[in-house]
C-alpha cells in the first residue's frame, strides 16, 4: 500500500485526498500552518507545528505538496536536499523559472520521482478551455 503525507490542507488538497483514498492509498501524515482537525487518530497531524517536523517524518513514501505556487520549488528542494524525500507529487506549477525547472530535471538522474497534477483540468469553467480551437498568430 502506498503511503502519503499531505503538505497543505487547503481547497486542492481535498482532491488529492479523494484520489489517494479512491486508489487504496493511506494518508499517514498531514501538515498545514493552521490547526486542522478531522483526520483519523492514526494520521500524524503536524498542523500548527513546524513544517520541518512533518518533512522529517518517515511514515510516508509519497510527499504531496498542496501549497501556494510560489512555495512549490523551494519546498521540493528542501524535501529532497534536507530530508531525503524520493517521491513527490506537487500541485501545478512545479516551479516558476526555467532555472528551477532545469534543476528539478537533474533529480531524475538520482532516481528521484517528481510528478505534477492538473486536478481541475476537466471541471466546470476549465473544461471550456479544452475545447477552444487553437489560436493562430500572424
Amino acid at each position: 500500500m502506498n503511503t502519503f503525507g499531505i503538505l497543505g490542507l487547503g481547497f486542492i488538497s481535498k482532491k488529492h485526498i479523494e484520489a489517494i483514498q479512491a486508489n487504496n492509498g493511506k494518508i499517514t501524515a498531514v501538515y498545514d500552518i493552521r490547526h486542522v482537525l478531522g483526520f483519523d487518530d492514526d494520521v500524524r497531524n503536524y498542523s500548527g507545528k513546524k513544517m520541518e517536523a512533518f518533512l522529517s517524518d518517515d511514515s510516508y513514501e509519497w510527499l504531496v505538496i498542496c501549497l501556494p505556487n510560489y512555495l512549490h520549488y523551494s519546498v521540493i528542494f528542501e524535501a529532497i536536499e534536507q530530508y531525503g524525500k524520493k517521491k513527490i507529487i506537487c500541485e501545478k506549477p512545479l516551479c516558476l523559472t526555467e532555472e528551477e525547472y532545469d534543476h528539478l530535471l537533474s533529480y531524475e538522474e538520482e532516481g528521484i520521482e517528481i510528478y505534477t497534477t492538473f486536478q481541475l483540468r476537466s471541471t466546470g469553467r476549465y473544461s471550456i478551455v479544452i475545447y477552444l480551437p487553437p489560436l493562430e498568430f500572424h
